[in-house]
């Protein structure tokens, strides 16, 4: 799976799953989900690009939104037709 994918698929997991919701609290503090995320997908030796790391600093600043993130990820790898 393409590295992107998964780090769209741990949002989603985070942010949208009530499971997820319930259990991430216990394990990671919210300043911290990007770290645990980060740190799932480095154990498959897969690395973010530079421009998601970026987008990551700033979302922990609080610069832009988990939508924001979400966004410049939709506009960056959607499939054209």
């Amino acid at each position: 799976m393409h590295r992107v994918a998964v780090l769209q698929a741990m949002w989603y997991t985070v942010t949208n799953d009530i499971k997820a919701k319930e259990m991430i609290p216990l394990l990671v503090k919210a300043d911290k989900k990007w770290d645990y995320a980060l740190g799932m997908i480095k154990v498959d030796g897969l690395e973010p690009t530079p421009e998601m790391k970026e987008l990551i600093k700033k979302e922990k600043r609080g610069e832009i939104s988990m939508e924001e993130v979400k966004k410049a990820l939709d506009r960056k790898y959607k499939m054209k037709p």
